[in-house]
């Protein structure tokens, strides 16, 4: 599948962890500001990839990670 093509899920391109692990998507809430932290932790030490989530949701903070086969 070419990074351009829609997933199984519907929404882009497959993406696996580097670590095999098998969780789909993470949902949580964080404090204002702290999406830094977060990436840092979902993004740089788990091995997801940040989606970018859409305008109205955007506008209220947080980040959207994602890791297909998780």
């Amino acid at each position: 599948m070419s990074k351009d093509e829609i997933s199984a899920q519907g929404y882009g391109p497959d993406h696996e962890s580097p670590f095999g692990y098998s969780l789909h998507h993470v949902q949580i809430a964080i404090p204002p500001d702290s999406e830094d932290a977060c990436r840092e932790f979902y993004v740089d030490a788990l091995g997801m990839l940040e989606i970018k989530k859409p305008p109205v949701l955007a506008a209220r903070g947080g980040l959207w990670v994602r890791a297909d086969g998780l």
